[in-house]
């Protein structure tokens, strides 16, 4: 009997540590005695967040936060680091390159977590309208991190988040009335300057008034028609044949 006793107080000794060491989540974010460490807030799923940049430019923020509510002022100080987004590029096959300076304005670079809190107020950034005349063979990005604080330690692995550019590039549409539709770009201009895609779409839409038999709009090599039954041929070839 004593020896089975023995054996329930072993068992009963683990379970009473783990209880008082329980942490309830709902004080999370209200308890100061926990140990505390800053990051970039929203990099915990992600460190890349994508941002399409139009005509008007794209506007996004950031911020950084405390694992848990600051007992004193702490500041925070940002920066754009060319050595994150290598680190990034490596661990995730990516080939991202830096966005020139020029094209990008960040609203402030420093910023204080207040006492009692646990995040600074958002920080803008603004990617301008004029990166969509950047180097369009280039994919570009912003790479921000944490670069010091005063009072806590920095999470070394969430201190970053890379600001990922997509970019909509748009070209002129045509209108064509009647029965042929045959497509050639216009040679006039200064191709010399025109930049040179290795990677391309070609998307068009077609609004038809009425159906004819070998309704045909041709484009290069892309062959399509319609027919007065409403179906549709597309391949690749300038003929009709099967």
């Amino acid at each position: 009997m004593k020896k089975i006793f023995k054996y329930i107080l072993i068992g009963v000794l683990p379970l009473a540590a783990f209880n008082c060491a329980d942490v309830d989540v709902d004080d999370v974010n209200t308890q100061s005695d926990l140990p505390n460490a800053i990051y970039m807030e929203g990099v915990l799923i992600s460190p890349a967040k994508r941002l399409t940049v139009d005509e008007n430019g794209v506007v996004t923020s950031f911020a950084a936060r405390a694992a848990n509510l600051v007992t004193t002022d702490v500041d925070v100080t940002f920066s754009v680091d060319t050595a994150i987004l290598s680190k990034y590029n490596a661990e995730y096959g990516k080939n991202y390159k830096l966005l020139p300076a020029e094209l990008y304005t960040i609203e402030r670079t420093s910023d204080v977590i207040k006492a009692g809190d646990f995040s600074t107020t958002p920080i803008k950034l603004t990617i301008k309208k004029e990166t969509l005349e950047a180097d369009p063979m280039t994919r570009f990005a912003v790479a921000l991190k944490i670069s010091n604080t005063r009072g806590l330690p920095i999470l070394g692995n969430n201190a970053y988040q890379i600001f990922v550019i997509d970019r909509l590039f748009s070209t002129t549409a045509m209108c064509q009335r009647g029965f042929y539709m045959h497509y050639l770009i216009d040679r006039t201009s200064d191709w010399s300057a025109s930049p040179t895609y290795k990677e391309w779409t070609f998307h068009y839409g077609m609004k038809i008034d009425r159906l004819i038999d070998n309704q045909q709009p041709p484009c290069g090599r892309f062959y399509s028609r319609i027919t007065s039954n409403g179906r549709l041929q597309y391949k690749a070839g300038g003929s009709d044949d099967p």
